[in-house]
């Protein structure tokens, strides 16, 4: 419990809350804890007191909200000459005047309490409601509708012209939207997504979502897309500086960037033609006549193999030239990149499929054969390399 006069809570809790933590400036979220402090001698106890705590080092501080009403409490006590007070807020289970004609699921308190929220009419106008993110799945696929993912946790999606709502993914993989934003789509799409409503978990100011809506910060591309831009930049830096002019079937690249898109699910379906698209991208999409001649001006002693080698083992030798980092560590995504679309896309011997699933395994400090885990770590790897590839060329 802390203790302290009433000029230091002033002190501590006069700022207007915010969504980042006083403490380390990592992101805040909204929970519900019981709360004890005692103000000069007033003793306050509050149940399930919103609360806003930090992902990152866990430090607790009041919402707005609740400093109000910490400071009616003591402002009661002090009236009625009384040494203390326990209580806990009752739900109220308010509803906002939005979208009336379905019966969504949503918190108030969310509203009350999160930074940014609650606007001068105090209408619950920015009130996050919360669905399983499978939704997205339907308007991903259904030819009417179309669906957009600027970030990993923020994106759009529209019907027709009719509509077009921003959403946000949060770590928990529920999907959010705004209350009002509810109220412009059509009853089909919402009768779709009643199915999915779930209750609210508070989670939102750590999204990209919270911060392009509220914040005007706008996030990074999904990490697919800073894959094939680090490349691309790569391969610009390797043309200006070195004249090695890597581009190869850029019409073939264009169509591929069509099927990049953020897996929802992450199930097999979905990670396929994301690989498929990141190996033509990354690994067949490359001049390797040009590597070929960039070797034999560099090099005296040449492998007896190098006229037979394909554009990952071109790319290790380019790493070696740039790079003082570990080649074989950098290089490893690659040779994964390659091994997930012979898996995915070959007929193989239950033997061979089992050691090439094997060698993933390894290669990513994994357990087992997850998908989601894989394409996670393999994307972060991916990213690895070529940036710095790109560092490394930037610094020559």
């Amino acid at each position: 419990m802390d203790v302290m006069p009433l000029e230091r809570f002033y002190e501590i809790n006069e700022p207007l809350s915010i969504d980042t933590c006083p403490k380390c400036s990592k992101k805040v979220e909204l929970i519900f804890n019981d709360y004890k402090i005692k103000i000069d001698e007033y003793t306050i106890e509050v149940k399930d007191l919103p609360q806003l705590e930090c992902a990152n080092c866990s430090h607790q501080v009041l919402s707005s909200k609740s400093k109000q009403l910490i400071m009616y409490l003591y402002q009661e006590c002090k009236a009625r000459n009384q040494l203390g007070v326990q209580t806990t807020p009752k739900k109220l289970n308010k509803r906002y005047g939005f979208c009336e004609r379905f019966n969504f699921n949503y918190d108030y308190r969310d509203y009350e309490n999160i930074p940014g929220l609650t606007g001068l009419a105090n209408d619950g106008f920015l009130t996050p409601v919360f669905f399983k993110k499978e939704a997205l799945i339907y308007f991903m696929h259904h030819p009417e509708y179309e669906l957009n993912l600027f970030s990993e946790s923020y994106g759009v999606f529209g019907y027709k012209d009719e509509f077009e709502v921003p959403f946000g993914l949060n770590k928990n993989d529920k999907l959010i939207l705004w209350l009002v934003d509810l109220e412009k789509l059509d009853d089909s799409t919402l009768k779709y997504l009643e199915i999915h409503n779930v209750a609210s978990d508070h989670i939102i100011m750590d999204t990209s979502f919270y911060d392009a809506q509220l914040n005007v910060i706008w996030s990074e591309p999904i990490i697919e897309r800073q894959i094939i831009n680090l490349r691309n930049k790569a391969y610009d830096l390797l043309t200006s500086k070195h004249g090695i002019d890597l581009h190869h079937l850029e019409g073939e690249v264009i169509k591929s960037l069509e099927d990049i898109e953020k897996p929802i699910l992450y199930n097999e379906n979905e990670i396929k033609s994301v690989i498929s698209a990141l190996h033509k991208i990354l690994i067949e999409a490359v001049n390797t006549k040009a590597l070929k001649t960039y070797y034999e001006s560099v090099v005296d002693k040449k492998e007896k193999s190098y006229k037979e080698w394909g554009s990952i083992k071109y790319y290790e030798f380019l790493l070696t030239q740039f790079s003082a980092k570990p080649v074989r560590e950098l290089i490893a995504p690659l040779y994964l990149l390659n091994d997930l679309r012979i898996i995915f896309f070959h007929l193989l011997s239950s033997e061979r499929e089992e050691k090439l699933k094997q060698n993933v395994i390894t290669t990513l400090g994994l357990t087992s054969f997850n998908i989601k885990e894989i394409y996670l770590r393999l994307n972060e790897r991916l990213k690895e390399l070529f940036e710095e590839l790109t560092i490394a060329l930037e610094d020559i």
